[in-house]
């Protein structure tokens, strides 16, 4: 490839980038990869990314709702497991009346690469349940990605939520593998300490919060 070219090229996608002209800057990668100046995965992540940022910056006026909720599902489709572009569509879909749609959107994230936000928002979709009724939604995004460190974490939000006993100490148990001392987390240790207490264990709960103190933050 022509080193010109290619240095054009980023410079040019920078200073788009540098102003917030995503438009500019997508018609951009367009033309770099029609060149062959950069890879289809390039590509896709950068369009993904640069839709994502349309939509936000458009979210909020409610005339170009139809646009930014356009760029938001463009950027899932390209990368479903791109979180902002999910969380912002299932936003925009929600105000537009599509509860289905945006569950959707957040259970295809949540399949390609379970993030804590993802299961935050598609909680907050319903506020008019119960604790278990919204215990029972949560299991179909488990279900999604049930072998995913976030998902066994989720299970155990979701015990709590429904309160029954059994389900929390199995729930508990599923993290075995993750309280080991080159994984904990505060965030784990957090949830550990809750999980003790929804039993009844005290004396565990106030363990669990002095592992926190020494636990490493999450990524």
């Amino acid at each position: 490839l022509p080193r010109p070219a290619m240095w054009s090229f980023k410079t040019l996608f920078e200073a788009r980038l540098e102003a917030g002209e995503w438009a500019e800057a997508l018609d951009l990668i367009e033309g770099a990869l029609n060149r062959k100046l950069i890879s289809p995965i390039y590509s896709e992540r950068a369009k993904a990314s640069l839709m994502a940022a349309s939509a936000a910056r458009l979210e909020t006026e409610t005339a170009m709702r139809d646009q930014a909720l356009d760029y938001a599902l463009r950027a899932v489709k390209l990368q479903p497991q791109f979180t902002p572009a999910a969380l912002i569509a299932s936003r925009l879909l929600l105000k537009s009346k599509k509860l289905g749609r945006a569950e959707d959107v957040l259970e295809a994230a949540w399949g390609a690469s379970p993030h804590p936000a993802i299961w935050l928002a598609y909680r907050d979709l319903v506020s008019d349940e119960t604790p278990r009724e919204r215990a029972r939604r949560l299991q179909g995004l488990i279900d999604r990605n049930p072998k995913h460190r976030e998902s066994r974490l989720l299970q155990l939000e979701r015990a709590l939520l429904s309160a029954v006993k059994p389900d929390i100490k199995a729930a508990m148990e599923g993290l075995n593998a993750d309280i080991a001392e080159d994984k904990i987390t505060k965030r784990i240790s957090g949830l550990m300490s809750r999980g003790a207490q929804a039993l009844g264990d005290i004396d565990g709960a106030r363990t669990w919060i002095a592992r926190a103190a020494l636990a490493k933050g999450e990524p």
